[in-house]
Parts: C-alpha cells; structure tokens; sequence
C-alpha cells in the first residue's frame, strides 16, 4: 500500500458523519492524517477551513499524490465513503460490512 496517497480528514469527534468516515478508514487499513475541528469553538468558520470547504461543516477529506502537487477534496461523507470504495477495492483492501449482520 505504498502508493497510498496522502489522506487528510479534518473532523469532530462528536459528527456521526465524521465518525463513519473515521471507521471505513481503518477499516480498509488506510493510514491518514486527523486534524480536528473543534465545532463548538467555531473553528469550521476560520479562514483557512472555510477555504477548503465553503459550507464550513465536517467532515472534509484530502487526498494529496506523492508524485506531484494535486490535491483532491471531497466534502460529504457519503461521497468519500463510496470514492473509498471505487478507489480502495477489495480484495486489496478489505469491503465495507454488510448492510444486515447476517450477511
């Protein structure tokens, strides 16, 4: 997994939404980086955050290449769950759980 990119999740420990992007990396064994936003201190309306995501709420992931300057953003937790899927497949990395635990 040494071409993993760069990941970068800025997030709140309290966002349910923050939190099942939080699971499906370690789940799928993805090392990335945390930086927190602390929403009750109105950090998501700083400057440089409100850069990053216009609608100031968490969670926002990067994606940085090691072999250049690019970075992608994505800002909705049901979008990097699905592009973690699209870009990490198994059996590389491990597939989400199964929507009924029986499955």
């Amino acid at each position: 997994m040494s071409s993993q990119p760069k990941i970068t999740l800025h997030t709140y420990f309290r966002s349910s939404c923050s939190a099942r992007v939080r699971m499906a990396l370690h789940h799928k064994g993805l090392e990335f980086d945390p930086i927190y936003i602390h929403l009750l201190k109105d950090d998501q309306f700083s400057p440089s955050y409100t850069a990053l995501n216009p609608s100031k709420a968490v969670p926002t992931i990067t994606f940085s290449s090691p072999s250049s300057e690019e970075t992608f953003v994505l800002t909705q937790s049901m979008a990097i769950l699905e592009y973690l899927d699209e870009k990490f497949p198994s059996p590389a990395y491990p597939p989400p759980p199964p929507p009924k635990p029986a499955g």
